[in-house]
């Protein structure tokens, strides 16, 4: 099983003058991908934890 994200960005999505930023964000159902240029989301992609073969555990918050 793949435990692997993949985003896929073309050139022509890029500013050349801004770059793009791969922002990950590991929520409590799954993991969100975005890509991001002169602050628009270029990109984006989410599998859940279920997808990836991830088990979840409850963490105690001290």
């Amino acid at each position: 099983m793949s435990r692997t994200i993949y985003l896929h960005l073309e050139p022509h999505m890029i500013s050349p003058e801004s770059g793009a930023t791969v922002e990950i964000q590991l929520g409590d159902e799954g993991i969100v991908a975005e890509a991001w240029s002169l602050d628009a989301c270029i990109a984006a992609t989410n599998y859940s934890y279920n997808e990836l073969g991830i088990e979840v555990k409850g963490v105690e918050d001290e």
